[in-house]
């Protein structure tokens, strides 16, 4: 009898610690997610690319920069910092702006779009879906198609599925829940962020993409395919800052060239 109830605690425990990773296809190749008690690793594939690290618990995304071997550190705290800053600097340049001739006000203003990152320039507008009642095939996996607008403009066509039809133990679930709720919040303040609109919308209770179409023009990616699911334990060292790195504050962060 005890061997029993040691072999029922020991599968259910295994269930509820189980490491997650999830595998999208694109047309360059394969981006992945990595999700390990509460923490998610996004991207950094074995070629050197840069990576995140998002806690769940912590609410803080760390971006890991592997060509200069630096780290940044975001929380929802410095993000809106950032957001007001942009936000303060637009409204003096508008106001330095109006002093100008119309024709410099249109040179200026296209001159500094062209120094920001896509999407910095745009308004902030809000994020919501739009359920259907169309229903998709993704491999094996049944999906319900939601469009994703940003304000009236129509940025992605997602299929999304309940998590437990992925096999997907509940708390990696939640913590995939939480990286959506965390970049929902900083699309609020950060302009930018909206680019990524199909992260930072509501999918429903439960449910997860397994099939993304982004309809943007300066996205890059023009889709993504959930293609792999597998629970095999994965090496703490992944979802922790390499040794050797230095921390980089979020405002002294720079683009790269």
């Amino acid at each position: 009898m005890r061997t029993i109830i040691a072999i029922c605690m020991a599968t259910m425990m295994s269930s509820s610690f189980a490491d997650t990773t999830l595998v999208f296809a694109d047309d360059k190749g394969a981006n992945t997610v990595q999700i390990k008690e509460g923490i998610l690793r996004a991207g950094g594939r074995n070629d050197g690319h840069d990576y995140l690290l998002f806690d769940s618990k912590r609410r803080t995304i760390t971006d890991i920069d592997r060509r200069n071997k630096k780290y940044t550190r975001i929380d929802e705290t410095s993000m809106k910092q950032m957001g007001g800053m942009i936000t303060d600097m637009q409204r003096q340049m508008e106001e330095q702006l109006k002093n100008l001739p119309p024709d410099q006000q249109a040179q200026m203003r296209q001159m500094m779009a062209g120094l920001m990152p896509p999407g910095m320039d745009e308004a902030k507008q809000p994020v919501r879906n739009e359920p259907t009642s169309q229903t998709g095939k993704i491999g094996e996996w049944t999906c319900k198609i939601i469009n994703i607008f940003k304000g009236d403009e129509k940025v992605s066509q997602v299929c999304a599925t309940d998590y437990k039809s992925l096999d997907i133990p509940e708390q990696d679930y939640l913590t995939m829940k939480e990286f959506m709720s965390f970049v929902a919040n900083i699309s609020e303040n950060f302009p930018m962020a909206d680019q990524v609109s199909f992260a930072s919308a509501d999918l429903g209770d439960g449910m997860l993409p397994v099939f993304v179409e982004m309809l943007q023009k300066s996205t890059k990616d023009r889709s993504m395919t959930l293609n792999k699911i597998n629970t095999e334990t994965l090496e703490r060292s992944l979802f922790t800052v390499p040794v050797g790195y230095t921390e980089q504050k979020v405002m002294q962060k720079k683009p790269q060239s």
